[in-house]
């Protein structure tokens, strides 16, 4: 409490009221107004990066990076032996399941604005995934060896009959993952380019708030990188979830390609993410011989989000190849 009162004391602000949201946002209230103040949480080397965020939002006119006030001496933040603060309006999340479309209209957007293009060395970028590969193929032999001992007992628990049921489907994504992978290392090879943009880092909703308009706030990790890593973090939170929203998280995809303009690479590079089975079958080495029923349920549940987070993949594949196809007939009339 003395912290947040010293630190909103730095932008001449005397709380009234305050009401803690987390362990490092506070709600406050002066003179009937309401801010978020928050405590940053930044790596090392990453407040110069948070501050370029809100360089760029102003420069660019990004309405959806929530604005921050300035201290009386002008500083977007306040530097306290207990970390580092700063404050911005209070916004009241009326719709706290937004629509994915609206933000990845928001984040085409960010993405376009802030896109650097770079020639690079194409071995670089293709031998991780070329040992990635060689990885997922030696875990796959360990899961079909797996199947023929859970094939060969009378009655299955439910996490070796979770796994056998589910086994075609993951099949089917290593396969995919195997044409993406080589088209991946073909399109590298051919344009020798690699984007960067502003990412936020942590994207999931808890990120994004919804009024008026909607505002992507908790840019603390935010990072130049292939603006793909937004979007797969962001579907990788949300396809854990039992009810999330495929058909809008697809809807929302083709609104991202409307406005920023994806890469070939890029689409076989989001896919490959997506479909990655590695978690899965690292899991299933993990948990083989946990029988005990204390860890099966958390066990079947882990393997559940993973899958999902794989058939998500599986559709984002088709997609990525209709819209690659599209890539492909622009470049033909073109």
């Amino acid at each position: 409490m003395e912290n947040i009162m010293e630190a909103a004391a730095a932008y001449r602000i005397h709380p009234t009221q305050v009401e803690t949201i987390t362990e490092r946002v506070a709600k406050i209230e002066y003179q009937g107004k309401l801010y978020a103040i928050k405590k940053g949480n930044f790596k090392e080397g990453g407040v110069n990066l948070w501050k370029h965020v809100y360089d760029v939002a102003a420069e660019q006119r990004i309405s959806a990076i929530l604005p921050l006030y300035v201290t009386e001496r002008k500083n977007r933040f306040i530097d306290k032996d207990s970390g580092m603060y700063y404050l911005s309006p209070w916004v009241e999340s009326h719709n706290a399941k937004h629509r994915p479309q609206e933000l990845f209209i928001a984040l085409g957007e960010l993405h376009e604005k802030t896109v650097i293009t770079e020639t690079i060395e194409s071995e670089a970028f293709i031998g991780p995934y070329i040992r990635y590969q060689q990885t997922v193929e030696q875990l796959y032999h360990h899961l079909l060896a797996y199947m023929e001992q859970c094939e060969t007992s009378w009655y299955m628990s439910p996490k070796e009959l979770l796994i056998c049921t589910q086994f075609h489907d993951v099949e089917k994504a290593c396969q995919l993952l195997k044409r993406h992978l080589d088209a991946y290392a073909l399109s590298i090879n051919e344009n020798q380019t690699w984007r960067y943009a502003l990412c936020h880092g942590r994207l999931d909703q808890s990120h994004v708030l919804q009024s008026e308009q909607l505002f992507i706030i908790n840019w603390d990790q935010a990072h130049y990188s292939n603006p793909m890593d937004d979007l797969i973090y962001y579907f990788n939170q949300q396809t854990k979830r039992f009810t999330a929203p495929i058909d809008e998280l697809l809807e929302a995809l083709d609104e991202y390609a409307d406005i920023f303009s994806l890469l070939e690479s890029e689409l076989h590079y989001l896919s490959i993410h997506l479909l990655n089975p590695l978690p899965y079958l690292q899991t299933i080495q993990t948990i083989r011989g946990q029988e005990d029923a204390t860890s099966m349920l958390g066990q079947v549940k882990q393997l559940q989000q993973l899958f999902r987070q794989m058939m998500f993949g599986m559709e984002v594949s088709k997609k990525a190849e209709q819209l690659a196809m599209q890539i492909f007939e622009a470049n033909e009339e073109s």
